[in-house]
């Protein structure tokens, strides 16, 4: 175990420093420097498994953390906290490893351990000319901290980071090892299991539970992912008129409108994103309209803007303004408005990996996204307008994103075609008063809602009970099939305490 490094206490931060609290042991881990990809990944495992075995022995808590990209204390644990950034092995399957019923090219697998980067996947990918399916708006989550919080993009007939992936290997224990994938659709088969010296179970529920879980399903070690042939993304970022962004943002009817896109207008976008300045809401706003492009036999890299969604000092400064200057969020959004929102782009194309590529929006910012269905996006979009009128102004602007519904039982994505309704902006106390009165203005208006696990809300335990049901009941029950009560209790923390997930109930056991 001389791998994995006890620091002790640590003041620990978050990357968007909404999280500064001490921890009493940091943990650190890394593969080894000698030997196979397998032997590596696999002594690592045991390694981790070791290390739960003793947390659980000294009845204590501990939660892995990636790339530090959650808001919410979703990574913390007063406890102990393990850091995975390090553990990135990834490597395609042999086709041997495949169960007979998957016919789809065994090369657009992916099987990645916990702490690989987005960033350092789509490389991996781009150089064998290979893709994910979709991407957040930046790369910098590792891959098993960014399926577990329901990262999502923007890909309106796909879906989230999530629901590209189609196996899971994860660690309870010394004991527990198991690979998760989906009975209605097994990829892996035995022998791939064994190789990672994981207990293979085919299970739709239990897998559609794990795969956005909050950290509470066990260590997730590895992660298998579909991906396919590498594509391009033509991009139009422009002004649209204000009819036109009403009836798409409630409809995605693209044949019904004329959009400054040249010969690709009327056609069905890949990805398709709203900016709204709530200021002047009467504007013709932002869209970011991307086309997917059959990929290149070559590919030369464009010289990159990394301001594609937010310029790199924009809110530091309305920050710094705003703070001095009371009240003057509505007059600094207006005039900084050119600077927030993106340039202009007339087709330009390029891989997803470089479209959706480093981002520099760190620090004290506030973001919080609510999903809800398409069909009430206007309504809600009217509705948050009101409330600004009646709360006072806030430093942010909105931002609509349009995903596909996931199967995940948490997924925040839980609409046919849900709208990310994004509010971006500055934290502060005025931001957080806004956010906590959203939800009594949906209910008012009717509109169901949800919100994304890993950034600013006002949830606790009686607002996910109400958005999720008999999914929630459902995801609690699915514990007890690979871990018992106080293993459950092991990788709760806090924050997930506070939101009714650190339930567990004697429902199956099955695989115990």
């Amino acid at each position: 175990m001389d791998r994995i490094k006890h620091t002790g206490p640590k003041l620990w931060t978050n990357l968007h420093e909404s999280v500064i609290s001490m921890t009493s042991d940091l943990i650190t881990s890394g593969n080894a420097r000698v030997g196979t990809i397998l032997e590596k990944y696999n002594e690592t495992a045991e390694d981790i498994a070791l290390l739960l075995s003793e947390t659980l022995h000294s009845q204590k808590k501990i939660r892995p953390c990636g790339g530090k990209w959650s808001i919410t204390p979703v990574a913390f644990e007063k406890t102990a906290i393990i850091e995975t950034d390090h553990l990135n092995l990834r490597w395609t399957p042999a086709s041997s490893e495949t169960n007979p019923t998957f016919i789809q090219d065994p090369k657009n697998l992916l099987f990645a351990q916990c702490g690989a980067k987005i960033k350092s996947l789509s490389i991996y990918l781009r150089d064998r000319k290979k893709s994910l399916k979709a991407s957040g708006a930046s790369n910098g989550q590792t891959i098993a901290g960014a399926i577990s919080c329901g990262t999502h993009g923007s890909a309106i007939d796909f879906g989230s980071i999530h629901d590209s992936v189609v196996g899971l290997n994860i660690i309870v224990n010394k004991n527990k090892n198991y690979y998760i994938q989906r009975a209605s659709r097994p990829i892996m088969n035995e022998t791939f299991a064994a190789s990672i010296q994981a207990k293979l179970i085919n299970d739709d529920d239990l897998f559609n539970a794990a795969v956005v879980s909050m950290g509470c399903f066990g260590f997730i070690h590895g992660v298998m992912l579909e991906t396919e042939d590498w594509f391009m993304l033509k991009n139009y970022t422009k002004n649209i008129t204000l009819q036109d962004a009403e009836l798409l943002m409630n409809t995605l009817q693209f044949d019904a409108v004329n959009l400054p896109t040249g010969a690709e207008s009327g056609q069905r976008p890949y990805h398709f994103k709203l900016l709204i300045n709530p200021f002047n809401p009467t504007k013709n706003p932002k869209a970011e309209i991307l086309y997917k492009k059959p990929g290149p036999d070559k590919y030369i890299r464009p010289a990159l803007n990394d301001e594609s969604t937010y310029p790199k000092d924009a809110l530091g400064f309305i920050a710094k303004i705003t703070q001095n200057i009371p009240g003057s969020d509505r007059l600094t959004i207006n005039l900084l408005e050119s600077s927030i929102f993106p340039k202009d782009i007339d087709g330009a194309e390029a891989l997803l990996y470089d479209t959706f590529s480093d981002t520099s929006l760190h620090g004290k910012t506030f973001a919080c996204a609510i999903g809800i269905p398409l069909d009430k996006t206007h309504q809600t979009l009217t509705s948050l307008l009101k409330l600004i009128d009646n709360h006072g102004s806030i430093p942010a602007i909105f931002a609509l994103r349009f995903i596909k519904k996931s199967n995940a039982l948490m997924a925040f994505s839980r609409f046919e075609h849900t709208c990310v309704f994004e509010i971006d902006g500055v934290r502060n106390q005025n931001m957080s008063d806004y956010i906590k009165k959203i939800p009594a203005i949906l209910r008012q208006n009717n509109i169901p809602f949800t919100f994304h696990w890993g950034k600013d809300n006002p949830a606790d335990q009686a607002m996910i009970a109400e958005m999720y049901g008999a999914s929630l009941t459902l995801w609690i029950n699915q514990k007890s099939k690979i871990m018992n009560s106080p293993e459950a209790a092991m990788f709760s923390n806090d924050y997930t305490d506070h939101l009714g997930l650190d339930d567990w109930t004697p429902e199956y056991e099955e695989y115990v």
